[in-house]
């Protein structure tokens, strides 16, 4: 939230913000601008399910082992690793630690032997428990690494799957429009973080067929995707904002994370 209040209309709202008690009628947050305009932001994160959860447990301590990897960063190259939606398969959690070692090891033995332009799929086997052995296929690219980048990305992501959107995008709607337009504010925008490979037009496209039946949305001035999916050792976050009057969509903020 506070990384879209200062890329918005050039922070104009990042100074004066009150965060509220989160309940079913409060929106998340007010800001306010240096001439009194108030704006409501209300946030969801689509996709939060056990799918991508299961992803996240094991690819975010995974991209921090490999930034903190003192090998990688003596090539000049930058690695982008993606992991398929179906990687996990039914791995159960207590091998999580054994295949994040396994994929650290990997990586460190073989990425820096990769020139710039390769673009290929590897199997990585890992040892599990019992004498038992899994092969983790993985996407590599590579291309030319030019400061302040680092040298891994490390992504994962769920398929497109045009049902599950539907649905997800419903359920968001009826939780979040209530609060956001009973808000006092001159300004309202829906906040949605976008965690699969649906494109965020296909998000609006939902939205706007959606509207004979959610008749608050003309009540919103904006929705924004935030498109989050990836877990990128750049920290990069990119949101696309559609504007309900105009009907059309900005172009994209890309926002860097600083740590």
């Amino acid at each position: 939230m506070e990384l879209f209040l200062n890329a918005h209309e050039s922070g104009r709202f990042a100074h004066h913000v009150e965060w509220l008690p989160q309940n079913r009628t409060n929106v998340e947050v007010i800001a306010q601008d240096a001439a009194g305009t108030r704006l409501a932001i209300e946030h969801t994160r689509l996709f939060a399910f056990e799918g991508h959860k299961r992803q996240e447990e094991l690819l975010r301590p995974l991209a921090e082992c490999l930034e903190a990897e003192p090998r990688l960063h003596g090539v000049n190259r930058r690695f982008d690793l993606l992991f398929r939606p179906d990687f996990l398969g039914n791995l159960p959690r207590s091998s999580r630690t054994l295949v994040k070692d396994g994929l650290v090891s990997w990586a460190v033995m073989n990425l820096p032997a990769l020139g710039v332009g390769t673009c290929q799929e590897f199997e990585v086997p890992i040892c599990l428990p019992k004498g038992k052995s899994r092969k983790i296929r993985i996407r590599v690219e590579a291309s030319e690494r030019v400061p302040p980048m680092r040298p891994v990305c490390v992504s994962g992501c769920l398929p497109e799957d045009p049902k599950r959107l539907l649905a997800i995008v419903r359920k968001a709607l009826n939780d979040k429009l209530n609060k956001l337009v009973d808000a006092e504010a001159d300004q309202r925008i829906l906040l949605l973080e976008l965690q699969t490979l649906d494109s965020e037009r296909k998000v609006i496209c939902q939205i706007r067929d959606m509207a004979d039946r959610f008749p608050l949305l003309h009540r919103v001035d904006q929705i924004v995707i935030a498109k989050t999916f990836g877990y990128q050792s750049d920290n990069v976050v990119f949101y696309h904002a559609f504007d309900m009057a105009a009907e059309k969509l900005s172009e994209f903020l890309k926002v860097v994370v600083k740590r």
